[in-house]
């Protein structure tokens, strides 16, 4: 055989003489019939070609200030193939997410896993009406994953990055197959899959607020461990008039930072501004009652008291103003329950040197394990919030996360559920 034709019945193509041309058109059509062959089989792979994907369970719960979602398929899932961000009206886009909708909502969540760029620490949120069609902002969150089997994943994500409120929800687990067949309206049955396959499942998330923290050491500290990828971003002298904008701005960049609150500023006017903060995953530090040099156990224990009673949560870190801290100040501050936080990189933003050069500041000096000060309260801080979402964008593209101080060294918090 000579690509699938017979050499005895075409032995004219191998003699002198004339031979008829036609045998030899059809040699050379047919390794390209097969190469045309091949292509296509290719690109209905990549478009999403393969068996239909199918649940055997899935579930939502709540874990604390986290939300858990958890699947279980009965075949391998390839998330690399999946869309974090689909476009839920292209047939031809395979993705498996999660949906969650207040009963009586016409607006749904869709938390879709999946991607080739970092699916283990990140899922895609959209907001679809009933039609499917995206409503609102579609954004890339945070995910911790905690089981990632081919056939089985399982996933925590914190309830202030779904942007959700405490309530009773409806969850479906929901997937699409993605093939061209699928794109060209066929076979819909084969394409989607739900679970649960009828009506929908039902979680009760419940409202939390956080009491202090646990764990970790006393005495000073200027930094956390170099050898993680971890950095914290604190500020200094609030509450002040530009705290809530410095919140609101970590929260759509999906950052924790580390409030440092002089106590005279805390006023119960701002007490729900910090109860969310602190909900929503940040952390408030004492910055003294005063903005007093080298204070006495007294004055530390004041400020601490202040913020206990309008917010419920005691702290655990101290930062003395300036960073002047003496073996009498640290040893206070111990006794009072709190580890002594200093800084290893200071943007010097009180000195207003412009945007740029307060992130310059920042990029330059930052290395793993770096705690890093700024000011939102104490005068005009337009230029450090000005200058934040560039800091971020450039930590994030070192490959750096940027993290509470307590989680940079290792604390944990503590919460109580409400009721």
């Amino acid at each position: 055989m000579v690509g699938g034709i017979s050499s005895e019945r075409n032995i004219s193509l191998l003699l002198p003489g004339k031979a008829d041309p036609r045998p030899m058109a059809l040699l050379r059509k047919i390794p390209l019939i097969a190469l045309a062959v091949v292509i296509a089989v290719s690109i209905s792979i990549a478009a999403g070609g393969g068996s239909p994907i199918r649940f055997n369970g899935g579930d939502v719960a709540q874990a604390g200030r986290m939300v858990s979602f958890s699947l279980t398929a009965r075949s391998d899932l390839d998330l690399d193939r999946l869309n974090q961000l689909p476009d839920f009206s292209d047939r031809s886009q395979p993705y498996v997410c999660w949906g969650l909708r207040l009963p009586g909502n016409p607006d749904e969540k869709r938390l879709c896993i999946g991607g080739s760029k970092n699916p283990d620490t990140s899922a895609g949120l959209t907001t679809v009406d009933l039609n499917g069609r995206t409503v609102g902002q579609r954004e890339t969150i945070p995910v911790e994953m905690t089981n990632a089997d081919p056939r089985s994943i399982a996933l925590k994500v914190k309830m202030a990055d779904l942007g959700i409120d405490p309530s009773t929800y409806e969850w479906r687990l929901m997937a699409r197959q993605g093939s061209p067949d699928c794109r060209d309206g066929g076979r819909e049955s084969e394409c989607t899959n739900q679970y649960p396959p009828q009506d929908p499942g039902s979680v009760r998330l419940r409202g939390f607020h956080v009491i202090g923290c646990e764990g970790g050491t006393t005495g000073e500290v200027r930094n956390g461990a170099r050898d993680q990828k971890m950095v914290a971003l604190t500020f200094d002298d609030g509450p002040g008039d530009y705290t809530r904008r410095f919140v609101s701005l970590l929260n759509r960049k999906h950052v924790h930072g580390t409030f440092f609150e002089v106590g005279t500023n805390l006023n119960p006017s701002e007490g729900d501004l910090v109860r969310n903060m602190l909900v929503e995953g940040h952390e408030v530090g004492n910055h003294t009652m005063f903005h007093t040099l080298y204070p006495v156990y007294d004055e530390l224990q004041e400020a601490s008291n202040r913020i206990e009673s309008i917010t419920g949560f005691k702290p655990c870190l101290f930062r003395p103003p300036q960073g002047l801290a003496s073996t009498g100040t640290i040893a206070d501050a111990d006794r009072a329950g709190m580890k002594t936080v200093a800084w290893d990189v200071d943007t010097d933003d009180w000195e207003k040197p412009g945007a740029d050069e307060i992130r310059r500041r920042v990029i330059d000096a930052i290395q793993p394990g770096s705690i890093v000060l700024m000011h939102d309260g104490g005068g005009d801080r337009s230029q450090t919030l000005e200058a934040l979402p560039q800091i971020i964008r450039s930590l994030r593209r070192q490959g750096f996360t940027m993290v509470t101080v307590s989680k940079l060294l290792g604390e944990k918090m503590i919460y109580e559920m409400d009721d």
